[in-house]
């Protein structure tokens, strides 16, 4: 029963194997729309290996308007949002700093506001992530 089974699997493994040689070394197929098999594909009669390139789509603009703005585009945050974050200060340790947000003692990953998250603390400024952009907030902002 197993001398049946690694046959079945040898000439399945060689069938495989011839298949995707095949696959690789012959000609590609007519397409639906193209001239026929035989034709300028192949480099048939009275042709000297041309290729069939299909005709252009002309390409026009929609006048679809429902969304009213690009979805994939985020929306800009107002600059107020970030002008009411002071950094106090900033305790450097390189593995664990702090900073002074607004009176609160913050770390990387903390959020500040409801939508603002600390990315990274550096030496003289914090990075900050509002959703949409990240930016600076350096000492004595």
């Amino acid at each position: 029963m197993r001398n049946k089974k690694i046959v079945a699997l040898i000439v399945l493994s060689i069938a495989a194997f011839l298949s995707l040689v095949y696959g690789i070394t012959s000609a590609p197929s007519a397409r639906k729309g193209s001239p026929a098999a035989g034709d300028a594909i192949s480099g048939g009669a009275g042709h000297s290996g041309e290729r069939f390139i299909p005709p252009l789509r002309s390409a026009k603009e929609t006048n679809f308007t429902f969304w009213g703005r690009n979805p994939f585009v985020p929306k800009k945050m107002p600059v107020k949002a970030v002008s009411t974050l002071k950094l106090s200060g900033i305790v450097w340790d390189e593995k664990a700093p702090k900073a002074l947000i607004n009176g609160s003692i913050m770390e990387a990953g903390d959020r500040v506001d409801a939508n603002t998250v600390i990315v990274e603390i550096r030496e003289n400024y914090v990075i900050l992530n509002d959703g949409v952009s990240d930016f600076e907030l350096r000492l004595g902002q």
